[in-house]
């Protein structure tokens, strides 16, 4: 499995977060609510993905990142195919609510490795999550690191 550079997985990465989510107008008949509700969480799940990506592609130790990456790929349903060099997930039940909320939880655990990787002793969850909240902000601290 040879994998690519950090560039290549952001750049592909963000690719993936910004595919149109394809929402199905059938699987929504005389339920506009729910069909609007999904669509707000799944624009709120880009913003937290990109804004996540962000934190991604500022790391000081580039190297050390791509390995983390390339460590979190290794299990959940979105992984990466080295022939077409782009990612693909593996929907559960419906793809255009799941797959950008899949993206955050695989940065996230990202950002997780890279903090633990990086830190001289052992930290404790609450210590991780204190750095989430600093590096973050509560929102998304709370959201992805809970």
């Amino acid at each position: 499995m040879t994998i690519a550079t950090l560039e290549t997985l952001v750049r592909e990465f963000r690719a993936f977060i910004l595919k149109r989510p394809g929402f199905e107008s059938g699987n929504y008949v005389g339920a506009h609510q729910a069909y609007r509700a999904d669509y707000r969480a799944c624009l709120r799940d880009r913003d937290d993905a990109l804004l996540l990506l962000s934190y991604v592609v500022g790391a000081s130790d580039p190297e050390r990142m791509r390995d983390c990456i390339v460590s979190e790929m290794r299990s959940g349903r979105l992984q990466w195919n080295d022939l077409a060099q782009e990612f693909e997930y593996t929907a559960g039940q419906y793809y255009a609510v799941e797959y950008r909320r899949a993206a955050c939880r695989l940065l996230a655990n990202v950002l997780w490795a890279y903090w633990r990787s990086g830190a001289a002793v052992q930290c404790h969850r609450e210590t991780m999550t204190r750095i989430a909240c600093n590096v973050l902000g509560k929102r998304l601290a709370r959201r992805w690191f809970n």
